[in-house]
């Protein structure tokens, strides 16, 4: 994603400074002439891999992405006591699908909907190969 750096006319629509510019309406030029600036996005599409083989994604923001990446690392009990913790709707539903844990469902479960787990013919994420045992 692109900002406006300065007023600028591009493909017959005016941008005003802080204004997002579509990525196919940015040159290299308007970059290196410092008309525009590139940022990055404000939430990624965290992809999960189901058990059949298609991929869904979720949309987290960086910080969200960083969480995840610290709960996956941590033991099923550790990350089981991490999720109480955590207020985030994607980021909860993200690891609902992701994380294949026993302990880690369980304490989903009773933080998103008072106690139920994924395991009530929900369709269950592939093994998130994290190596920790359940």
């Amino acid at each position: 994603m692109y900002i406006a750096l300065r007023p600028l006319h591009i493909a017959g629509h005016d941008y005003h400074i802080n204004d997002e510019i579509p990525d196919e309406c940015v040159t290299r030029r308007l970059e290196v002439t410092g008309f525009v600036k590139h940022i990055e996005k404000e939430t990624f599409a965290a992809p999960v891999l189901m058990s059949d083989g298609t991929v869904t994604a979720v949309e987290l923001t960086p910080q969200e992405v960083k969480t995840a990446l610290l709960l996956f690392q941590q033991t099923p009990a550790n990350a089981a006591k991490a999720v109480s913790e955590i207020a985030s709707e994607p980021l909860l539903e993200y690891f609902k699908q992701a994380d294949g844990r026993k302990a880690v469902q369980a304490a989903l479960g009773v933080k998103m909907n008072g106690g139920e787990t994924n395991g009530g013919g929900a369709e269950q994420p592939a093994d998130s190969g994290n190596g920790a045992a359940e």
